[in-house]
């Protein structure tokens, strides 16, 4: 149960801290048109290898109560996609 609770710990320690470095760099909004906005923001996080960079960028359409949102992530360990409604 210790080893375990030592990894969570380790696990959220990094969690937190990647999200403090990564509130240090604000997103750029492009608003293309009315509907629709480009994001782009860099990042920094820790893993597996330490401090490494991270990129996001995400499309945003917006239509009347609703929007759509996809976005895509870089790090040194892989990319990411997500899309959201």
């Amino acid at each position: 149960a210790g080893e375990a609770a030592t990894v969570a710990l380790g696990a959220g320690s990094r969690m937190a801290a990647s999200s403090v470095i990564s509130g240090l760099f604000p997103a750029i909004n492009i608003p293309v048109s009315d509907n629709f906005s480009i994001s782009v923001s860099p990042g920094m996080g820790f893993g597996s290898s330490g401090l490494s960079p991270s990129y996001n960028l995400s499309g945003t359409y917006y239509t009347g109560d609703f929007s759509v949102t996809l976005g895509w992530s870089r790090t040194n360990s892989g990319y990411s996609t997500g899309f959201g409604v």
